[in-house]
């Protein structure tokens, strides 16, 4: 049996999206996905142990066995990755600052007589103050070595590393016979 006879009118992506929680699987993918599958791969021949396995349990195998690997290499398309850089060195640092202070000030104003050595509170003020200061910094420092060459070795990695190829290729090899296709 061939992978297009094996998927039928299943949709292997689908099943997929109902048994794991990545973004990729979607309803707007999920149909195009499954025809490119058979489309690119729907001749190679099903290994005959999967031909009894029904595609939810088969979209459970896929997802312990590739889902991590999606999500990750779905992780760094959205966040982005400089394929120029030969290398990046980024360091998050929090800093946890607490500050305490208490004034206590008293200001008088002392006078003495024409004929005593002792002086006299003729007025003052007293002041109490008390601050309190918490608070947390975040600073993040990205240090990148950019270089042309490493950007145009990495422009074919850039090309194979499409997530729906991958998906697609990782299906299509899990179902399938390698010494066939």
């Amino acid at each position: 049996m061939n992978l297009a006879e094996y998927i039928g009118q299943d949709n292997i992506f689908t099943e997929l999206m109902e048994v794991g929680d990545n973004p990729i699987f979607n309803i707007e993918n999920n149909q195009v996905m499954n025809l490119l599958l058979k489309l690119n791969h729907g001749d190679k021949i099903v290994f005959n142990k999967f031909e009894t396995v029904s595609m939810n349990e088969v979209a459970k195998m896929l997802t312990l066995q590739h889902g991590k690997n999606w999500k990750r290499i779905l992780d760094v398309s959205i966040n982005g990755l400089n394929i120029g850089a030969s290398s990046v060195h980024t360091i998050t640092e929090t800093i946890t600052e607490s500050e305490s202070r208490i004034n206590n000030r008293e200001d008088l104003n002392k006078v003495s007589a024409y004929n005593s050595d002792e002086l006299v509170t003729n007025d003052g003020t007293n002041s109490n103050n008390n601050e309190n200061v918490n608070g947390d910094k975040l600073r993040v420092l990205t240090d990148e070595v950019t270089d042309y060459n490493t950007l145009f070795n990495n422009l074919s990695t850039s090309i194979k590393n499409n997530i729906i190829d991958i998906v697609i290729t990782d299906v299509s090899n899990f179902l399938t016979l390698s010494i066939y296709g």
